[in-house]
């Protein structure tokens, strides 16, 4: 397939999240790390390597822990979801003035801005609710 290439990631935050381009509400109002790339299993990793697979540069997303003391107890450094944000309700509020930041820069319709909402209540149902039960 030719010869290797050097694999560059981008500059991160305190959260892992890349610094640089457009912040979408996603990385602007965070529930986890998000990456551009996927370590691949180091079991298969050559073997993946010699058919020329790039499958582990899809990305990946490492969710925050949703209390401090889950996070703690993890040994994570990043801050939970509880010490982000006071509730569902604040988040999806911080969505929207980041969506709305993003309208106001013309790089998000208006008319797109439910649709963020909606998934972004998604995701916190999936991600913030994950370990309170």
């Amino acid at each position: 397939m030719g010869a290797p290439y050097r694999v560059l990631v981008p500059q991160v935050d305190a959260d892992g999240n890349d610094l640089s381009g457009i912040r979408l509400p996603e990385l602007a109002v965070p529930l986890g790390t998000y990456t551009g790339w996927n370590a691949v299993v180091p079991l298969f990793g050559q073997a993946l390597n010699d058919l020329g697979y790039l499958g582990g540069l899809i990305g990946g997303f490492e969710p925050f822990a949703p209390t401090k003391e889950q996070r703690e107890r993890g040994g994570d450094a990043r801050l939970s979801i509880a010490e982000r944000y006071t509730g569902r309700e604040d988040y999806l509020d911080q969505v929207g003035k980041a969506a709305g930041d993003l309208v106001r820069q013309r790089f998000m319709r208006g008319e797109d801005v439910p649709a963020v909402l909606l998934e972004a209540d998604k995701i916190w149902s999936a991600v913030a609710s994950a370990g309170t039960h």
